[in-house]
C-alpha cells in the first residue's frame, strides 16, 4: 500500500467511525497526518484498523523527553474483536521503544476506550481544571506571534506539560475555530494577561484551556480537576528521578512495578 492508498484508505475509516466535520477531518489529514506516523491493519487491500503516534516531548522535573500521543485509534465495525486495535496498538509502542521514547499518551474519548486502555497498560495521570465561565476579553481572528510566544512562554511555567510547537498551537487555533470558538485574549496597555482556548462544540462553551501571564490558572475560574489523560511508560530509562516518581506519584508507580 502507498502513501496515497494509506492516507485516503486511514480517512475513509476515520469518516465512518468517527463524528467529525468534514472541514476538522480536512484539517487534520492536510495537516496531522504521517505515513511515517500511521500503524494500521489491511484487510483485502483495504485499511480496517489504524491510529497515529504523534510526536511531541514532556517536560517533566526540568528534563525534556520525547513521548508519543495516541490518535484516531479506531477499528471498522465489520473487523472488531479480533484483537487488531492491540495489534496495531503494540506496534505503536514498539517504534516507540525504538525511538528511546519516555511514554505514550491519549486522551480517551469515553469510558469504554479508558478499559481498552487500561487493559493495555495505561493509567490516568493527567488532571485538568474544569472552568466555570469564558472570561471577558477579545476574541482573535489571526492567531499572531505575540500570542503563540504568550502561550509557550506559559506552558514553560508550568511544573511539567507537553510541549507544543507553533505548528501545533496553529492547528488547535483553527481545530477550536471550526467548532465556533477560538482563543479569547485578555490585554492591558496592550499586554497579554491571558489567553484562553474554547469551542462551542454542541452549542455549549468548552473550555481547553487557560494561560495567564502568573503561569498559574486562576481558582476563580473553576471549581474542581478532572482525568483526562493516560500513559503508558515505553522506556523506563529514558525517566529521570524514576525514585521520585515511585514514591509521589502513585498511577505512575502502578506503571512501573
Amino acid at each position: 500500500m502507498n502513501g496515497n492508498q494509506l492516507k485516503n484508505g486511514c480517512r475513509a475509516l476515520w469518516e465512518q467511525v468517527f463524528n467529525d466535520s468534514p472541514a476538522f477531518v480536512d484539517l487534520y489529514f492536510e495537516r496531522r497526518f504521517s505515513e511515517e506516523r500511521t500503524f494500521y491493519a489491511e484487510r483485502g487491500g483495504r485499511v480496517v484498523c489504524a491510529m497515529q503516534s504523534l510526536p511531541y516531548t514532556f517536560n517533566y522535573l526540568g528534563k525534556t523527553l520525547p513521548v508519543g500521543y495516541v490518535s484516531g485509534l479506531a477499528t471498522l465495525p465489520a473487523f472488531r474483536r479480533q484483537g487488531l486495535a492491540s495489534y496495531v496498538l503494540r506496534q505503536s509502542h514498539d517504534s516507540l521503544r525504538r525511538e528511546g521514547a519516555a511514554f505514550s499518551f491519549l486522551i480517551p474519548s469515553d469510558k469504554d476506550a479508558a478499559q481498552f486502555y487500561t487493559a493495555h497498560g495505561y493509567r490516568f495521570c493527567f488532571r485538568k481544571p474544569m472552568f466555570t465561565h469564558l472570561p471577558d476579553g477579545e476574541d482573535i481572528d489571526t492567531l499572531t506571534p505575540d500570542v503563540v510566544r504568550f502561550i509557550q512562554n506559559q506552558m514553560r511555567h508550568r511544573k511539567n506539560y507537553i510541549g507544543h510547537s507553533a505548528d501545533d498551537i496553529r492547528d488547535i487555533f483553527d481545530t477550536v475555530s471550526i467548532e465556533g470558538g477560538g482563543i479569547r485574549i485578555q490585554r492591558e496597555q496592550g499586554r497579554i494577561l491571558s489567553a484562553t482556548v474554547y469551542d462551542k462544540a454542541g452549542g455549549k462553551v468548552h473550555i481547553h484551556d487557560q494561560f495567564t501571564d502568573t503561569g498559574e490558572t486562576s481558582s476563580d475560574n473553576y471549581h474542581r480537576t478532572a482525568q483526562i489523560g493516560m500513559v503508558k511508560i515505553i522506556d523506563t530509562d529514558a525517566l529521570p528521578h524514576i525514585d521520585t516518581l515511585r514514591s509521589f506519584q502513585p498511577t505512575m508507580s502502578m506503571m512501573l512495578d
